[in-house]
């Protein structure tokens, strides 16, 4: 089975796959049709992954540029995955090919990513990123809490998110289905921070992360994604070799 994807301006997503990344976003989000064309309407690009055999629609992510002072932050968000699909870390593809699309777009300018995280499962790729606020047991910079508030202002909106100090919850969907068991069942985060910070993400709060991010320290999350993937592929052989 191979899988592909193409990176598509929002303001030029055709009339047919318009249909389906609405049709895959309510498999998740419990959110109306406008709710849906409002939110990629206020993107900049979206990427679509696609079954090739059947070019049928199995996972998206989209992303906006923000920009502040010297910085362009790339936020990141619509994330709908087939649940078969799940294990593909298609969000590895998206950061990647962003940062090295920004980098081209923005010459110049400092790159950070920001996303709203639901499940300890998607928080765990912190992991990989040592710079990433908020961190337990580090106190978030002025700067770092001035991009959280802008990326709040901008993606959530005045009375959709909740502020605590250097902790922000997006709670514009808190009684959505935005959360499904299977996405939660038997995962936790990998320093529990997440659930200390967010208990309430069964009920569909998201916990807002940002990423300070250098070409160093982003080949540095290539090299760890590498590494889990060839981990992964070693024992796959292995059971099957059983």
């Amino acid at each position: 089975m191979k899988i592909s994807y193409q990176v598509i301006e929002c303001n030029k997503i055709d009339k047919q796959l318009m249909e389906e990344f609405i049709h895959l976003e309510q498999k998740f989000f419990g959110l109306t049709r406008d709710d849906l064309l409002k939110s990629i309407s206020q993107k900049d690009l979206l990427y679509a992954f696609f079954k090739n055999d059947e070019r049928k629609l199995i996972g998206t992510l989209a992303i906006k540029w923000i920009f502040f002072q010297d910085h362009v932050i790339v936020y990141l968000g619509n994330g709908a995955i087939e649940q078969e699909y799940q294990r593909h870390n298609f969000s590895n593809t998206v950061l990647f090919n962003s940062y090295l699309r920004t980098h081209w777009k923005f010459p110049g300018k400092k790159v950070c990513f920001a996303c709203f995280m639901g499940t300890p499962k998607a928080y765990n790729i912190a992991q990989r990123y040592p710079n990433h606020f908020p961190q337990k047991g580090i106190e978030t910079d002025v700067f770092t809490r001035q991009v959280m508030t802008i990326v709040c202002d901008t993606i959530a909106g005045e009375g959709k998110y909740e502020k605590h100090g250097d902790i922000f919850l997006l709670t514009a969907y808190k009684k959505k289905n935005t959360i499904r068991e299977k996405a939660i069942e038997g995962v936790v985060s990998y320093d529990g921070y997440y659930e200390e910070v967010n208990p309430d993400y069964r009920d569909g709060k998201q916990l807002l992360m940002v990423f300070k991010v250098d070409t160093e320290a982003f080949f540095k999350a290539g090299k760890y994604t590498l590494k889990y993937f060839m981990c992964k592929n070693n024992l796959n052989s292995q059971s099957h070799k059983k």
